[in-house]
């Protein structure tokens, strides 16, 4: 299947992780789905797959077949974007958009932007919150690369003045890997509150809170929150430095006050760029018994800055080219720890 012209707390102290892999996941692909134009991130909800792409393309694919939805492109006043988070709303009716540079969100309601297939314009009609203190790499156009909206309860921020009655969400730079919380009031546009490494915001002990490495890499290129399974799934690709393309689940116990690393996987390809995890049933919870007896993975990939070395893959679905892959794979490793 061929999508054409698709281009594509919160610990008071840094937590990091040992190099040691959990038990080697099966990376053997159950299904592609359609293929996409280098994307950048991904996001899953109500058997939806949502991904959007580096030069400003979004799209929609069912979660099951893998089958393209919708597409449509994004674009700024003065011309392309570039896209590389995105996350959506709990009751699945916004959808909020990272940009990389400057680095923002901003929010699209979902019947706007299925409304039509024509380009859609980031103007000052839409909302958007500027997201003040990620590190940048401007001359090589690095800045942003993931985006997660956080539920209340699922993380340590509820008693932080600034995050109340607001939204939190994390976002990510892919120039240092650091993960920052930020408090947005999702009524009107502004700049976002950003709730760590600012002395301006404490928590109810009067300590600030930090941002925080799940990694000792930096080359972090997505992240996905499971509310079901409270992990957070942190993506990292391999493309330079010579890093490890891996994927980092932290947890968000109920009684924690901090993410908790529970394990590490390597992952089989180069150019990893988006992650989604879809669990069935919907309703389960990791201290009921039985356990799922499924979930799903959803990976991302783009071999535009080299070539694959997709182990799960068959050779017909290895020869990739210039186009991305959104790929997923079954039960590869548990969904609860």
């Amino acid at each position: 299947m061929m999508l054409k012209c698709f281009a594509a707390c919160l610990a008071a102290s840094m937590i990091m992780v040992s190099t040691a892999y959990a038990e080697e996941p099966d990376w053997t692909a159950s299904s592609g789905f359609d293929r996409v134009k280098e994307p950048s991130g991904l996001t899953a909800g109500r058997d939806r797959i949502y991904v959007v792409g580096d030069e400003g393309h979004a799209g929609i694919l069912d979660a099951s077949t893998g089958k393209r939805l919708f597409k449509r492109r994004l674009t700024g006043e003065n011309g392309d974007i570039d896209l590389e988070g995105i996350t959506i709303s709990a009751d699945g009716s916004v959808l909020f958009f990272g940009l990389e540079l400057p680095p923002r969100i901003v929010a699209v309601p979902l019947d706007t932007f299925t409304s039509t297939e024509k380009k859609l314009v980031i103007s000052g009609d839409l909302m958007q919150w500027a997201l003040p203190g990620l590190k940048c790499d401007e001359p090589n156009r690095d800045c942003m690369e993931a985006l997660v909206l956080l539920p209340p309860g699922h993380h340590p921020y509820e008693d932080v003045a600034q995050a109340q009655e607001r939204s939190v969400f994390l976002a990510a730079s892919t120039v240092d890997g650091r993960i920052h919380a930020f408090a947005v009031d999702i009524s009107v546009s502004g700049a976002a509150v950003r709730l760590t490494d600012n002395p301006a915001v404490l928590d109810a002990t009067g300590k600030q809170l930090e941002s925080w490495m799940p990694s000792t890499q930096t080359n972090l290129s997505d992240m996905f929150y499971s509310p079901a399974n409270r992990s957070l799934y942190v993506l990292y690709d391999s493309g330079r430095k010579r890093e490890r393309a891996e994927i980092v689940i932290q947890t968000y116990p109920a009684s924690g006050r901090a993410f908790e690393t529970v394990a590490t996987y390597a992952t089989q390809c180069r150019g990893s760029e988006g992650i989604a995890v879809i669990l069935k049933p919907k309703t389960f919870r990791c201290d009921s018994s039985p356990q799922p007896s499924r979930f799903t993975v959803v990976i991302a990939y783009d071999p535009s800055t080299g070539q694959h070395a997709c182990k799960g893959l068959k050779n017909s679905e290895n020869k990739l080219r210039n186009k991305g892959q959104v790929i997923s794979y079954n039960t590869p490793f548990p969904a609860c720890h």
